[in-house]
């Protein structure tokens, strides 16, 4: 099975939002995965990025990086949000970096 069989990422688009929904571990090896597909929509016209992380189950530091990357380029608008998992709170709650990322709930 090859890196993007074992992470799927689900792309879809309405009217004005685009939600990413990647499923599994977010770690070193999949973060490029996630980090193209962010690029790609970015670029597009959506007005909201949703990036929903209901189905991670496991994120390490640079999956935590790319959060907070991908923050750091939506800065200052509200175009970035977050839907998270237990998984990806509770390492957020550890690292302290909860309140610094735009996470909504489901």
């Amino acid at each position: 099975m090859g890196l993007a069989e074992s992470f799927p990422i689900t792309s879809e688009r309405t009217a004005r939002r685009h939600r990413l929904a990647p499923a599994g571990e977010l770690d070193i090896a999949t973060v490029p995965l996630l980090e193209g597909a962010f690029d790609d929509v970015e670029r597009g016209d959506a007005e909201v990025i949703v990036l929903d992380l209901s189905n991670v189950t496991f994120i390490d530091s640079t999956g935590i990086q790319l959060l907070l990357r991908m923050n750091e380029r939506c800065s200052g608008t509200d175009r970035l949000e977050i839907i998270s998992s237990p998984s990806v709170e509770r390492l957020l709650d550890i690292t302290g970096l909860r309140d610094q990322l735009p996470l909504t709930s489901n």
